[in-house]
């Protein structure tokens, strides 16, 4: 009789425990589906000369602008698009810009999970993002320009938890 009672008592602890959704979960969902739209990056200069040297870019020296100094400018290549890599399109104060394709892997820290407006089963999760690229030129994430911390709708269904916005 003991045995039987442990079974669905098991089974109801895992079900329940399956659907609350923690920061770990939250960032594993997160870091689990590709980025779906283009996002500009900050590189670093060595970021930019491993890149060079790694093909994933070609560079044109920078022109003597007369009053205005004007920066070289980096062209993708074929390996760049392979790696979801867009050319570097500006140069910020301090910061060497670029752009990323869809697609690409993110790092996901979860600062926050809250309870949603929308309902019972709805979560507002707050996270801190970053941009993975599977290259040795990028042993460590990407920052995106301007908001690296974003808000995420999660929704749960049948299947378990899943980003709707």
């Amino acid at each position: 009789m003991k045995r039987i009672l442990i079974v669905p008592v098991l089974a109801l602890f895992l079900s329940c425990s399956s659907s609350a959704l923690d920061r770990s979960k939250a960032a594993s969902i997160l870091e689990s589906r590709p980025w779906g739209q283009p996002q500009g990056v900050v590189f670093t200069e060595e970021q930019l000369a491993c890149g060079v040297t790694a093909g994933l870019w070609t560079y044109d020296p920078p022109v003597d602008g007369g009053r205005f100094q004007v920066v070289g400018s980096w062209k993708t290549t074929s390996e760049g698009n392979k790696l979801w890599l867009g050319e570097v399109i500006d140069r910020r104060p301090g910061q060497l810009v670029g752009g990323l394709k869809p697609g690409f892997p993110i790092s996901a820290t979860v600062t926050g999970v809250a309870a949603d407006a929308g309902g019972e089963n709805r979560r507002r999760v707050e996270a801190t993002v970053a941009a993975k690229i599977g290259h040795p030129c990028f042993p460590t994430p990407l920052s995106f320009i301007g908001a690296a911390r974003m808000d995420f709708a999660f929704a749960l269904f049948d299947d378990g938890w899943r980003v709707v916005q």
